[in-house]
């Protein structure tokens, strides 16, 4: 009757979720899935059995969002890299990082964000900013020149990024460096 039709469709959820865990994990079976097995075998009720078959699905959970943790911050750093190399083009944008990656920019730049807590954007501006102090502190360059190096279309962008970032003038920074 209804008892054995319940059995039935706990076993076939039992066995969707061992197919799943499979599916994750290649050929391995998870330590405690014998364990597992056993208890919901042995469970008597099917409060017991719903328990047991919630929490595990708590846990399959908990692995895919910790392997999504995981890709997400290995994209990030290879984000990072694309930038430390482009950081020279003008060009670099959301647009076109996500268009190297083959990705949606909106996607993109919000896994970028959480992974590194730091707006792509604003992580290309301070790259700049950094590479416009090594020139600062070991060239004669001027800024228009140092701007051009790091990729900003003039001066004045140098200017507004440095500004934005350090709170200080590119000049005010040379100068302080050199005292």
């Amino acid at each position: 009757g209804a008892e054995e039709l319940l059995n039935c469709l706990t076993w076939d959820l039992v066995a969707c979720l061992l197919k799943f865990e499979n599916s994750m994990k290649g050929k391995d079976i998870p330590e405690d899935t014998i364990s597992w097995l056993e208890d919901i075998t042995k469970s008597v009720s099917t409060q017991e059995r719903v328990f047991l078959i919630e929490e595990r699905i708590y846990k399959i959970c908990e692995k895919v969002s910790r392997r999504r943790e995981n890709k997400d911050v290995i994209l990030a750093n290879e984000i990072k890299g694309y930038v430390l190399k482009q950081y020279q083009n003008p060009n670099i944008s959301n647009g076109e990082i996500a268009e190297h990656f083959r990705m949606n920019s909106a996607y993109m730049s919000t896994v970028f964000k959480a992974a590194m807590g730091i707006n792509l954007m604003d992580y290309i501006h301070q790259v700049r900013v950094d590479k416009a102090k090594e020139l600062l502190k070991n060239t004669d360059l001027t800024v228009e020149q140092i701007s051009i190096e790091v990729g900003c279309s003039g001066g004045a962008v140098l200017r507004r990024l440095f500004k934005k970032c350090e709170g200080i003038s590119p000049i005010q920074y040379r100068d302080n460096c050199k005292s």
